[in-house]
């Protein structure tokens, strides 16, 4: 037998042994590819998976590694949809940094080259319908809540008991945090949540990304969401997401009774349970500063930090390792992932060796 035939018979092993072990993974995907394809069991009930997409944008790719640090937490594995292939992400060294820190410890990332769609959309937009196609990845018994990249989770047991009570309660299909319309409807993103059997009835089935963006912004699919609309071939807004999985969701046969809407006893009244009565109306940088116990009662209910929204963005505060971003997390976060992500930092924000 020649070295090369020799070698090619273990890489195949390798592979096959890869395929074997992410038995979670639907059998029509079979890949080596582990960035892809590593999915951990997530069949113990406290187990669960989120989704999570994000652009180049570096305002927000920039929180990756920490979204990362701040699921495993809670015990729940994200799923990373990235907007733009391997060459895109490697185009600056800071972009370059965030995908081998997620690579190094092993997230699970899947690629999506926008140039392949049969429409130009930006890459912004499709950091926000990306995280939709998750469902298509992993086993139908197991639990998925959709996510932004720039939220991250503090109270864990928020998080793990709404994994819980949807293995236990059979009867619920979809879970939605916060109702932003019920008449569109359109619920935030934030945390819409299910077993994958029941997102497989909401979403494209496909095991490739590409076909699946496709059909999800067809002309028909955009008609659907926007009936009224005279414009022809309209643009889909930021919200397209919100609104596409609420129109699918009132479709649903069972809905509203299968949905958070109807049964009160779900993680919603946990949910109030843990976060308390609503704090006072504070930034972070000015809860950082008091001692008071007013301040204290406040943290000690707040269930995510959003880092990286609008004006607020905590982005340009994360080069001071001493500012408000880790402040904030040195509150909720053990030593190792905290020392981790602040290395990480440290490096991000180095001056680069290409332009970024």
């Amino acid at each position: 037998m020649s070295m090369g035939m020799r070698n090619l018979y273990i890489i195949s092993f390798v592979c096959i042994l890869v395929i074997f072990q992410t038995s979670k993974l639907h059998d029509s995907i079979p890949t080596c590819n582990l960035n892809d394809s590593r999915l951990r069991s997530g069949s113990q009930l406290e187990k669960g998976f989120v989704a999570l997409s994000v652009d180049t944008n570096l305002a927000f790719s920039y929180f990756a590694p920490l979204a990362l640090e701040a699921w495993r937490r809670c015990d729940i594995e994200p799923v990373f949809v990235l907007i733009g292939n391997t060459s895109s992400w490697s185009a600056s060294t800071k972009s370059q940094i965030v995908i081998d820190y997620l690579r190094q410890q092993q997230a699970h990332i899947l690629h999506v080259n926008p140039a392949t769609l049969s429409r130009p959309i930006s890459s912004a937009f499709l950091s926000t319908v990306g995280r939709l196609f998750v469902p298509n990845l992993l086993a139908t018994d197991d639990v998925l809540m959709m996510g932004d990249i720039d939220v991250l989770p503090f109270k864990c047991d928020y998080y793990r008991s709404m994994i819980k009570m949807l293995r236990i309660n059979t009867k619920m299909k979809m879970y939605m945090d916060k109702p932003v319309d019920l008449n569109a409807p359109r619920f935030s993103m934030c945390y819409i949540a299910g077993q994958v059997s029941n997102w497989l009835e909401l979403v494209p089935q496909t095991n490739d990304i590409h076909i699946f963006l496709n059909a999800i912004l067809s002309p028909t699919s955009i008609h659907d969401i926007y009936p009224n609309s005279q414009v022809p071939n309209v643009e889909p807004s930021m919200n397209f997401d919100e609104q596409y999985l609420g129109i699918h969701i009132k479709n649903l046969n069972c809905y509203p009774n299968c949905t958070s809407i109807v049964d009160k006893s779900f993680a919603r009244d946990y949910g109030m349970l843990v976060r308390g009565p609503p704090g006072p109306d504070y930034t972070w940088a000015k809860i950082l500063q008091s001692s008071g116990q007013e301040m204290l009662e406040y943290l000690s209910h707040q269930i995510e930090g959003h880092v990286g929204e609008g004006f607020f963005s905590l982005y340009e505060d994360a080069k001071n390792p001493n500012g408000t971003l880790f402040s904030m997390i040195r509150i909720y976060w053990e030593s190792e992932p905290l020392n981790r992500v602040m290395d990480y930092s440290k490096m991000f924000f180095m001056k680069d060796r290409h332009a970024s």
